[in-house]
């Protein structure tokens, strides 16, 4: 069991090395190796700034996470691994595609990993979360679909090449590229996700395995914002529609802060607030320029980092105390402290404390969002508060407010504590230094 968990911790660390490594040597096409020439179909990888941050995110979740197995997977660990795997490969196919087809590929390779990493290692509920979230993603898939058949049929280019279709897409003609761009922007909001498409979510990620729900939150959720990015870059249209874009997103961050408040277990309190951080994040790419879209970048890194960290520690207090509803936990702190610690930082850091990733994403999402939206880019911000005031009252009542010491089962095993060191150490480096990876970016 052992050996497994370290390849894959291995193979991830030197992936992490290889794609730091690669944006320095070179950018641009990596693979062209043509499948269907007749239609323009080819196995096309490119790596460019977008694609660094998103790689560079998920293999640091995927370290995380291939660590924090060692505590949370005891049996099938090979059969589980191989999947693991498997999801880290095909998500960074689809951040690594040059072609809407092989991202669409890649989109469906990872969906359907992640549905049997549900159905067979999830919780209790697993199967009906399972299904749910298997039929929300077919939904998306589907509409994806559509789209890219769209924009394959009416581009002059009739390429699935992005860069292609981005250089060409002004002649399509406008009434098609609207009805391009609704189809694809639900199949993305599903996948973000955002009110009224997200009642997959909060199930998926608490009946998940604790890693799987780490991917799904962290890593999956960005398919959704990565693709809004896409079809902001590609279609002209999509800026006429990015009030209404902005308006919906709002509406989806206050109904997930609100009822994030109302949950009365932890991994679902979670979920929500992945939900609301999801929404600000996409608002950043809905106000389309260049501080909006740098913040939405950085958002998508925080985030991904940050929420794979609090659904791990929330599934770890699951495993060494018995429950997570708020209501039974009293005191974590005093029994666990090394583990609160971190914990609280998490939480700091998802609310925007200085010197975090978090922080750099409100800065420069509030900003973009007021160029753009004017006083009404000001809006998420309060959602953010309330995001914050529940966060802390929720340490405060579980892990810092009694004195007494409640009944560990398990103790959290090292390489757990060295998952979430190692995503609180990433958060705070690159909160210190944002130039760093803007750097990237702006390449």
């Amino acid at each position: 069991r052992g050996s497994n968990y370290i390849s894959a911790a291995f193979a991830t660390a030197v992936l992490l090395i290889a794609i730091i490594v690669a944006h320095y040597a070179q950018q641009g096409m990596l693979e062209n190796y043509s499948y269907i020439s007749s239609l323009g179909i080819g196995f096309d990888l490119s790596l460019n700034g977008i694609s660094v941050f998103l790689m560079l995110m998920t293999s640091i979740v995927f370290f995380a996470a291939a660590l924090a197995n060692f505590f949370f997977v005891k049996e099938e660990a090979r059969s589980f691994n191989a999947l693991f795997m498997l999801a880290e490969t095909s998500t960074l196919g689809v951040f690594l595609a040059a072609n809407f087809f092989l991202l669409y590929v890649f989109w469906d390779v990872a969906i359907i990993i992640l549905f049997f990493m549900i159905f067979h290692y999830g919780g209790y509920d697993r199967r009906y979360a399972s299904i749910k979230f298997l039929i929300y993603s077919i939904f998306s898939s589907g509409l994806l679909l559509i789209g890219i058949l769209l924009l394959y049929l009416y581009a002059p280019a009739h390429s699935f090449n992005i860069s292609s279709i981005e250089a060409t897409a002004a002649s399509i003609p406008k009434g098609v590229r609207a009805a391009i761009f609704i189809i694809m922007a639900i199949a993305f909001m599903i996948k973000i996700p955002v009110f009224p498409f997200h009642s997959w979510a909060p199930d998926a990620y608490t009946e998940a395995p604790p890693t799987g729900s780490a991917i799904i939150a962290g890593v999956l959720s960005k398919f959704g914002a990565y693709g809004m990015l896409l079809l902001f870059m590609t279609l002209p249209v999509a800026k006429e529609y990015s009030m209404y874009v902005a308006e919906l997103l709002v509406f989806s961050i206050f109904y997930a802060a609100i009822v994030a408040v109302t949950q009365k277990e932890i991994k679902r309190m979670f979920s929500y607030l992945s939900i609301a951080e999801m929404g600000f994040i996409v608002f950043g790419i809905a106000a389309f320029n260049q501080l909006g879209v740098s913040g939405a970048l950085y958002g998508m890194f925080s985030h991904g980092l940050v929420i794979a960290a609090l659904m791990i520690a929330a599934f770890a207090v699951d495993k060494s105390l018995g429950t997570t509803l708020i209501s039974r936990l009293k005191g974590i702190a005093n029994v666990m402290p090394g583990f609160s610690y971190l914990v609280l930082f998490c939480i700091c850091a998802a609310i925007g404390l200085p010197l975090t990733t978090g922080f750099v994403m409100d800065i420069l999402i509030l900003f973009g969002g007021v160029k753009a939206f004017s006083s009404f880019g000001v809006l998420p911000i309060f959602a953010a508060i309330v995001n914050g005031g529940y966060l802390l009252w929720l340490f405060e009542r579980s892990f810092a407010s009694s004195h007494n010491e409640p009944k560990v089962i398990e103790y959290p095993e090292k390489t757990l504590y060295a998952a979430l060191f190692s995503i609180a150490s990433f958060v705070v480096a690159f909160g210190v230094l944002p130039f760093l990876l803007l750097r990237v970016f702006a390449t």
